[in-house]
């Protein structure tokens, strides 16, 4: 794919260790992560009000398919922006706990490049593109039959693993 603002740089950290990971809880067969609490607004399967996204871990990217609701509207049958931020938002995040780390984001930048319409399936994925001393850099895609809708870049900071405990 061709990318406008984002630069599709991928690093090779393997995302491979999540049996271990104390954070998620992650489907074997399935590839399926959840975070434990399991009341995330994006990927909580126990949240009423969430979006419950079923994201996985494929070919070394969290990857995942939706198809957006009614609930979801913004613009008449086009998806509100900020629940699109948030889908970003997660899944970048999710790359960060994967690599068994809490993070927070320090910075997102989301830019629409297609409407993303109601009751049709989209697919998102999203990438570590590298880890600087205590940040994160990670870039993400939401997309439609290979015609990118979404393109967002994030930066997080990782927080020690003492701080991490509380």
């Amino acid at each position: 794919m061709n990318y406008k603002y984002i630069t599709g740089k991928k690093s090779s950290l393997a995302l491979d260790k999540m049996t271990e990971n104390p954070y998620l809880i992650y489907d074997t067969q399935t590839r399926e992560l959840e975070y434990k609490d399991q009341y995330n607004f994006v990927i909580g399967s126990k949240n009423p009000q969430g979006l419950k996204l079923r994201p996985k871990v494929e070919n070394n990217m969290i990857t995942a398919s939706y198809i957006f609701q009614p609930e979801h509207v913004g613009p008449p049958n086009i998806t509100h922006g900020g629940v699109l931020s948030a889908i970003c938002d997660d899944v970048m995040g999710l790359i960060c706990f994967s690599l068994n780390r809490i993070s927070m984001t320090v910075n997102l930048n989301v830019n629409y490049l297609q409407p993303v319409y109601l009751n049709k399936e989209y697919h998102i994925n999203a990438w570590l593109v590298e880890i600087v001393d205590k940040k994160i850099k990670c870039e993400s895609i939401i997309y439609h039959k290979n015609q990118i809708c979404i393109e967002a870049s994030g930066l997080f900071y990782l927080y020690d693993k003492k701080v991490s405990k509380l």
